[in-house]
């Protein structure tokens, strides 16, 4: 501290020495030590106030600093005394700071291992999937094949079919009419190779990491255009791949690919089913019942096998071919011989049908993850590191408890973890909606508490239970297009709608009866005036009598959680 005159005015040499000493020692805040020296200087003063010259003062001051003793135990006792009389905000605040960097302190130790070593890859679990899927299939009986070259033969909808309100043809004004045929005869030549490549036994997507240069000025013009969104909507894929530690520009290849395919294929699809719509309104009723069938083989190539985005396009294709087949059914005359036709591919696809949803592919990317975010001791086990953390285990205990006792886990028992989740996964999705529902499985609700041993896999755990739900509400409006046909086969054949759905049985029209998969009893068929009404229960797993369900303006929600799913007669 710098001396200050006007404190030890007065005072004697000896005096001024021992409180400068005492001050020193002291090792306190400024503004304590400066009033503690004040106090002392004006000690001093009040003791040798009563002294007649410098001789008296100075002997005095000398027995008032024997009477204080030794500088720095006065120091350390002075010291003590002013942090018991600190204020107790001050103190709640230096005691919250001193918590806050043992904990700073305590996580850094903590995540000290995480950031020392490095993976190794050993795996390419992309050559892998690839080599799953084809299993070593001769390409030239790849149906893909054929699909690729449609797509790059697509013509435009620039007329904007598609995005007209109503899809039957014989709604259109003349003008709309003439476009789409138009339409469609620019597209033969894809629709030809679509009917082409269903007659091949097999078909897969070859999975690829690069960019066509075309494709590298496409993908750059999409991001510049979606900058903002990408960053705030980046896809779980997206963020999934940036957690293992990808290679940024493999990923966006990988994505971009498979999304552009993706998007080709629900072209294609389009226009065949404007082609089938078209075909029954000018009377060719064999050819769009060829061409609904088109459609359905198409699906079923697309389904159960590969990345979960081309088998949800396959599902939708799926649908899109029972929405052509009630149409067809609804709008034209359709022969005994064409509505078995129908029924039995169908029935076949019900029969020969692979699970919808295959996961191979989704797993392969959570191994690829772990090996990018693990050590490996080369005996099938090593350490988490830094970017690793998302496949943090989670159960009784919190993330953050586990991150806190560092309670890592290893490679081995994540790569546990993936294999069980996703063997509970498919477990699940082979459950009927109404044996999860009386079961007390209520899906995307405790999904994450029946399969979540990951945090990433438990974020996963409703859309794979919602995907599940899809398909077996596909399966649903399969099973009403089979019945719908076996229906009116009856009635051409017998000249009157059968009394219920076991008479069809007996008859040999069915195989057996439709089991509603939401109610785990067979769909609702009830004769009426001069017709009939078949129907599901739907989502709710309530019997309400074959009403559907309408919003607050009216308009009908047939995939609602509310109301029944009605097939026929088709609700407006």
């Amino acid at each position: 501290m710098k001396k200050n005159d006007n404190i030890f005015a007065g005072l004697p040499p000896v005096a001024v020495e021992y409180i400068r000493l005492v001050i020193k020692k002291m090792g306190y805040r400024r503004k304590v030590r400066q009033d503690v020296q004040a106090e002392l200087a004006a000690h001093f003063e009040d003791a040798l106030r009563d002294c007649n010259n410098e001789q008296e003062r100075e002997q005095k001051a000398q027995k008032v600093i024997d009477a204080f003793g030794d500088a720095g135990l006065l120091a350390v006792l002075l010291r003590r005394a002013k942090k018991r009389c600190r204020p107790l905000w001050r103190t709640a605040i230096v005691r919250c700071f001193q918590a806050i960097g043992l904990i700073v302190l305590y996580v850094f130790i903590c995540s000290t291992p995480l950031f020392i070593g490095k993976p190794t890859i050993r795996t390419s679990y992309l050559d892998l999937l690839n080599a799953t899927i084809q299993r070593g299939s001769d390409p030239c009986e790849n149906a893909q094949l054929y699909y690729d070259k449609a797509a790059q033969l697509l013509v435009e909808d620039s007329a904007r079919i598609t995005l007209l309100k109503t899809k039957w043809p014989g709604d259109f004004n003349d003008t709309e009419r003439a476009a789409l045929v138009k339409w469609l005869a620019d597209n033969k030549p894809s629709l030809e190779l679509l009917r082409q490549g269903i007659q091949k036994p097999l078909c897969w997507s070859i999975y690829d990491a690069n960019l066509s240069e075309a494709a590298k000025q496409k993908l750059e013009e999409q991001n510049k255009q979606i900058k903002m969104v990408f960053v705030t909507k980046k896809s779980l894929t997206s963020r999934l791949v940036e957690m293992g530690g990808y290679d940024d520009s493999a990923k966006e290849a990988i994505i971009f690919n498979e999304m552009e395919s993706s998007s080709k294929l629900r072209q294609l699809v389009y226009r065949m089913w404007y082609q089938t719509l078209y075909e029954a309104y000018t009377g060719d009723v064999n050819a769009a019942v060829a061409d609904c069938i088109t459609l359905h083989k198409f699906a079923q190539q697309k389904e159960g096998k590969g990345l979960l985005v081309e088998q949800l396009v396959g599902t939708a294709i799926d649908g899109v071919s029972t929405v052509n087949a009630f149409t067809i059914m609804e709008k034209t005359d359709v022969s005994p011989d064409g509505l078995l036709k129908l029924q039995k591919e169908f029935e076949q696809s019900l029969t020969l049908r692979r699970p919808v949803i295959n996961f191979d592919g989704e797993k392969a990317a959570y191994l690829d993850i772990v090996q990018r975010c693990f050590t490996d001791d080369g005996k099938g086990d090593g350490r988490m590191l830094g970017h690793g953390l998302p496949l943090m285990a989670a159960g009784k205990e919190s993330f953050w408890a586990k991150y806190l006792t560092m309670q890592f886990p290893s490679r081995r028992e994540t790569l546990a973890n993936i294999e069980e989740f996703y063997a509970n996964a498919e477990s699940r999705m082979k459950k009927t909606p109404w044996e999860m529902y009386k079961g007390g499985i209520v899906q995307n609700r405790d999904g994450v508490e029946n399969l979540n041993n990951i945090v990433l896999l438990g974020i996963l755990t409703p859309a794979y239970d919602r995907i599940g739900q899809l398909s077996w509400r596909l399966n649903c409006h399969c099973k009403a297009v089979i019945t719908m046909a076996a229906i009116l086969r009856y009635k051409k054949e017998k000249g009157a709608y059968p009394a219920n759905l076991e008479e069809l049985v007996i008859e040999k029209y069915l195989k057996e009866l439709p089991i509603d998969p939401f109610s785990d009893k067979p769909l609702v068929y009830k004769k009426t005036d001069g017709n009939f009404i078949l129907y599901g229960v739907g989502e709710n797993f309530v019997d309400d009598g074959g009403e559907v369900f309408r919003d607050d303006k009216g308009k009908l929600k047939q995939f609602a959680d509310k109301g029944d799913w009605v097939f026929w007669p088709i609700v407006k």
